[in-house]
């Protein structure tokens, strides 16, 4: 009777004893698995900038994150190379902002451009045009993002200023960024709309 009490004790020592160890191993592992993957995210979003004086730390940014101000400071940029130039400056301003819209939206204003002869008019008559920004107006909430923009194109001829009214609306997708694009945003759909703001001549 003696020999079959220490049988069960030992039995139940060994079991309990196992399920301890197999306790732990699966804690281990769990601890291992989440502990190797924070690493594994941490170093990941570490990003380094290499230089003649050493290898230094640099703060991860996640590229497929567009802010407002991106957004807008992509469209301020291409309605300011689009249209805002001058005889010497037009296909240089133009070659920049066709870098910001799809090519079918891009050929079809540059062709616009070109059928009312904007550069040799600039010649013709030594003027050049600005722009003036009334609102550029972003929704983040769309997807893709919508814009459109409502702003003043001024024709300068010597001391004569003549106000356009110039607005449209568009899409503002992701592509690459890259020296001529530094946003990696693209201007779609782009389609002129009616401003009813009055233009003006001085």
């Amino acid at each position: 009777m003696s020999a079959l009490k220490d049988f069960n004790r030992t039995f139940t020592t060994m079991r309990n004893l196992a399920l301890v160890n197999t306790l732990g191993f699966i804690g281990s592992t769990v601890f291992y698995v989440y502990h190797n993957q924070q690493v594994h995210e941490y170093y990941q979003q570490r990003t380094y900038v290499i230089t003649s004086w050493g290898t230094f730390p640099a703060s991860y940014y996640d590229g497929r994150k567009v802010s407002k101000i991106e957004a807008q400071n992509h469209v301020e940029t291409f309605i300011k190379h689009m249209f805002a130039h001058s005889a010497e400056t037009y296909h240089e301003h133009i070659n920049s902002a066709l870098n910001l819209i799809d090519e079918e939206s891009g050929k079809r204003i540059y062709h616009d451009f070109e059928e009312g002869e904007v550069r040799k008019n600039y010649i013709r008559y030594g003027s050049h045009t600005e722009v003036k920004l009334d609102s550029v107006k972003i929704n983040m909430n769309a997807f893709p993002i919508e814009g459109s923009f409502y702003a003043l194109q001024e024709v300068h001829i010597g001391n004569n200023v003549r106000s356009l009214p110039i607005a449209a609306r568009f899409q503002i997708v992701q592509g690459y960024r890259h020296e001529k694009n530094p946003y990696g945003l693209q201007l779609t759909d782009f389609d002129f709309v009616a401003y009813p703001r009055k233009s003006k001549e001085d």
